[in-house]
This record gives structure tokens, C-alpha cells and sequence, in this order.
């Protein structure tokens, strides 16, 4: 690359976002000339990480807040959203360049459809979809419909909404690809408009430091008695199986305190702490280089540990999940390795060896030296 100073505009919409970004735009540094800036998107999540502001410090020069009650979601009206949108697109025309390179990892929301839009390159970093995604999933008509008309008004990407057979809980949005470069969050090797970023940890730690990250299984409609009594039992198990390590409870974001409750029984010699919610899973990971184990039911941030370098593990495949729910988190964690997944109590008792995919840039510094080429 030359040595002519280039933009990137980055949109952060979750507290995964941020952490990613704190991640990725250290290495695009390192890589050229670049300058940022960003739209924060605020939302519960986002507002509830104590410092954020110090951290958008080091992503970007110049970045601006939408609060979350100025942010435009579909279901408010078109007159309402209608307003916000004009509202946020004047602040946020202050701030960029239509010429610049635009990176989202949101695929979900309206106002990153439209921004994705609004740019001449755009770069959508996304997970990967499994070719077989029908098999577990069917389109929710009415909703894909509604979201597209609004998307249509206002500019943004069409997209098809698709939920879970066995549960509404579990959605999926799929982005109609026009003008938008995607690149998967992936370490399958044949894939190749993929990107894995380098792990953080290299090195074994020893500092009995676990952490278990939460969900919000109560509230789950295919979650049974049987399978809460199966949770419970699995971590006791971790619990007796670990002696002498201190368990830093990790709440889900939008997890009550029933959760906990019964997971605390858990650990009857009380050597496990609620942390709470002032940082996300990714900056607790962030921040604590030192912890020796991460577990979880089947969270996404089990994935991030295990994406970070930390030896991370996933217990879904012990409970008994029905084949639907079961696929799903499947597809999402595909490129994982072996295991990653506790499949038997064994492994509970010992833990199999395990390690990340390695860093791979290629493709996605490749195709930022093309945007960036052409939009100058």
C-alpha cells in the first residue's frame, strides 16, 4: 500500500462490536495508513459497560453516540422512525464521507442497512451461514415482509428473516448481498471470503481463574424441567471437578437474577462470584488475560474465548437439546474443533486439550487494499 492516509467508518451496535473492533483496528493499523471514525448505536447492553467512552477512544478519532431511545428500530410507525432516521443521518452526514470504506458487523438492525447503502464500499463481517440453515429454520413471512417494506422507505439492504422451528427465540437475518462485500467470522479453511483474528492468549495460565458465561435458559420455551436439573447437575460436577479455582459468573445481558440463584448451589463451598454486567464477556476476556477456562451452555462468547485463545468449552451436547435447537447451535459453532464440545461427563472430569485457528488476514486485508484503492 502507499503511504496515503485512508478512512474507515465503522458502526458499533452491540457490545460484541466493540470488542471486535478494539481487536481489528490495531491490525489495520499496523497494516497502512488509516484513520476512523464510528456510529455507536446504544443500546442496553452497550449503556450498562462502565468506561466506554475510553475504549471508542481507542478505536476511533471521532465517533458519535445515538442514544438508545434515538436509535431507529422497525415497530415504532414510519412517521416515528421517519424522524429518527433524518435526525440520526444529519449527525451522522457530519461525520462521514460517502468515498470511505464502511465495516459493520450488524446484519440485524435498520440503520446499518441503510448505512450500508449509503456507502460507495462496504464491508459486512458477519458469521457463516450453513448451507443446510432451512433444515432448522423457515421464513417468517410477515415479519421479513414488514422489515423489507420499511428497509424499501428508507433505503437500507433487503433482508430475509427466518426463525427457529422449535422456538421464535432462536432468528436468523440473512442480507441480500447487493453491493455489500461479506466476509466470515470463520476458521474453516475452505472458505475463502473468511477472516480469523490472531489469539490474544499464547501462552498456558495457571492463575484457578474459570469463567462460566450465563443464559437466560429459564425463559426459554423448549427448556425443560429435565434439562434445568442436567445444567445444574453438569456443573457440579465442573465444580467438584476443579478444586481450588474461584468461578467468576458472567451474566447474560439480558439475564435475571434466577439464573444464578440456582447455579450458586452449585458451588457449595461458595468459591464462585457474580461479576455482573458493567463489562461485556468480551472485555471481561479482554481484561483478563489470566483466566485458565471459560464454559458456558452454548453462548457465543464461548466462541470469543475460544476466537481470544482461551481454552473454552461448550456443554449444549450433554443436555439433550431437541434436534432443531440442537442444529442451530451447531451451525453456529461449525468451525470449532472437536473439543470444544464436552460430548460425555468425562470430559467434565478431564478436559480435553484444545486449541484456537490460527490468525488469517488475507482476504480481508486484501480486500480492504482494493476499497480503499478505489475510493480515492
Amino acid at each position: 500500500m502507499n503511504n496515503q492516509t485512508r478512512h474507515i467508518s465503522l458502526y458499533i451496535g452491540h457490545a460484541y462490536d466493540l470488542v471486535y473492533f478494539l481487536r481489528l483496528v490495531p491490525l489495520i493499523r499496523a497494516y497502512g495508513r488509516f484513520t476512523f471514525s464510528a456510529v455507536v448505536a446504544m443500546d442496553p447492553h452497550l449503556n450498562k459497560i462502565a468506561g466506554l467512552s475510553s475504549y471508542l477512544d481507542h478505536i476511533a478519532s471521532d465517533y458519535i453516540m445515538i442514544t438508545e431511545d434515538q436509535v431507529p428500530r422497525l415497530g415504532k410507525g414510519i412517521a416515528p422512525i421517519s424522524k429518527l432516521i433524518s435526525t440520526a443521518l444529519q449527525r451522522i452526514d457530519k461525520l462521514i464521507n460517502k468515498a470511505d470504506l464502511f465495516i459493520s458487523l450488524d446484519k440485524s438492525q435498520l440503520l446499518p442497512h441503510i448505512l450500508l447503502n449509503k456507502f460507495h464500499h462496504s464491508i459486512l463481517i458477519q458469521t457463516f451461514e450453513a448451507p443446510d440453515l432451512t433444515k432448522d429454520y423457515t421464513i417468517a413471512w410477515k415479519s421479513t415482509v414488514l422489515a423489507n417494506i420499511y428497509h424499501s422507505i428508507f433505503g437500507a439492504k433487503w433482508k430475509i428473516i427466518r426463525v427457529n422451528k422449535k422456538s421464535t427465540f432462536v432468528s436468523h437475518h440473512h442480507v441480500i448481498r447487493q453491493k455489500v462485500e461479506i466476509i466470515f467470522r470463520n476458521g474453516d479453511k475452505s472458505l475463502k471470503n473468511r477472516i480469523v483474528l490472531p489469539p490474544l492468549i499464547e501462552s498456558e495460565v495457571t492463575s484457578k481463574k474459570v469463567i462460566l458465561f450465563g443464559s437466560r435458559f429459564l425463559s426459554w420455551d423448549y427448556f425443560t424441567k429435565k434439562m434445568t436439573a442436567d445444567l445444574l447437575k453438569y456443573y457440579k460436577e465442573l465444580s467438584s471437578s476443579l478444586p481450588g479455582y474461584t468461578f467468576l459468573y458472567k451474566p447474560h445481558p439480558a439475564e435475571m437474577d434466577d439464573e444464578f440463584k440456582l447455579i450458586r448451589e452449585c458451588f457449595p463451598t461458595g468459591n464462585i462470584e457474580n461479576i455482573g454486567y458493567d463489562l461485556s464477556s468480551e472485555l471481561v476476556l479482554l481484561t483478563h488475560p489470566e483466566i485458565d477456562y471459560c464454559f458456558s451452555l452454548g453462548s457465543t462468547s464461548s466462541l470469543s474465548a475460544l476466537e481470544m485463545g482461551f481454552k473454552s468449552y461448550v456443554i449444549y451436547k450433554l443436555i439433550g437439546f431437541p434436534d432443531e435447537i440442537e442444529g442451530t447451535y451447531d451451525s453456529i459453532f461449525h468451525d470449532a474443533p472437536a473439543n470444544f464440545f464436552l460430548n460425555d461427563t468425562s470430559d467434565l472430569q478431564k478436559l480435553p486439550p484444545l486449541k484456537s485457528h490460527p490468525g488469517y488476514l488475507t482476504y480481508f486485508l486484501d480486500r480492504l487494499s482494493f476499497y480503499t484503492r478505489t475510493s480515492l
